[in-house]
């Protein structure tokens, strides 16, 4: 290789390296993890490690906690679908599996089942995506305070949907869930115009008490955010993201209070 090639060379690869700067990384929307609004169990990881309480509602990416039973959190639904969680018994806990997607045609096969000569279980689960409002109001915050004192504002605070998976116990809240959105497309409108509160309540049965999701109607979204929440619905209904599953790693024992 003479000289004047391996000058030209290292000059193109010095060229390359000085180009890449601040957000040429090619992020890829299905590398988007979002996370999940989880409402805290006594055998919650979370509780155990004494980082939540019970009744909790708590962002699964990062811990925070977002309400309790006595603070209820407000969302903007954007959309939702159904599934099943499958789960294998083994031993005495089922683990998960995977999903399969609950329908017309099959919203009535039977929960317990066997397959391959070992227990199953079908657990029907409803699942919101939403936009906080807190969150929008902190991203705007946080866009204002940068421009006003000449910074960049904070990555953290950008703003990212949550999705909240209603099943077991929790099934009929997620009902409430789909009405709204029924309601809604009778009107020929987005289930977004207006917000819903996720509140939760203690209940119990035989084996302990736990607690169980509720939904109430909120007020009208603001019309700031119905833009904001407009584009997330095209977001998302690219379906080329992923959810925080974490919360399904765990097993479940037979006699556990509720399903998760």
């Amino acid at each position: 290789m003479t000289k004047q090639v391996a000058k030209k060379q290292e000059t193109q690869v010095s060229t390359e390296v000085k180009n890449l700067g601040a957000g040429h990384e090619e992020i890829l929307s299905s590398d988007i993890i979002i996370p999940k609004l989880l409402l805290m169990q006594g055998l919650s990881e979370l509780v155990n490690e004494r980082k939540a309480s019970q009744g909790d509602m708590i962002r699964s990416t990062s811990g925070e906690k977002l309400g309790n039973p006595e603070k209820p959190v407000e969302f903007i639904p954007l959309t939702f679908y159904n599934q099943w969680i499958i789960q294998e018994l083994v031993g005495k806990k089922y683990e998960f599996r995977g999903f399969e997607p609950m329908n017309a045609k099959n919203q009535d096969l039977p929960w317990d089942y066997e397959q391959n000569g070992t227990k199953w279980k079908r657990v029907k689960s409803i699942n919101v995506y939403a936009l906080l409002p807190e969150d929008i109001k902190r991203e705007r915050e946080e866009v204002k305070k940068a421009r006003v004192q000449g910074g960049l504002p904070d990555p953290n605070t950008a703003l990212m949907p949550v999705l909240i998976s209603f099943r077991s116990t929790s099934y009929t809240a997620g009902k409430a869930v789909v009405t709204h959105f029924a309601r809604a497309q009778k009107y020929d409108v987005r289930g977004y115009v207006s917000t819903l509160k996720l509140a939760c309540q203690q209940d119990k049965n035989d084996l302990g008490s736990f607690y169980v999701f509720g939904v109430a109607h909120g007020g009208n979204t603001a019309p700031e955010d119905q833009g904001v929440s407009e584009e997330w619905y095209q977001t998302l209904a690219q379906g080329k993201h992923k959810v925080d599953e974490s919360d399904l790693t765990t097993p479940v024992s037979t006699d556990s209070i509720t399903e998760y």
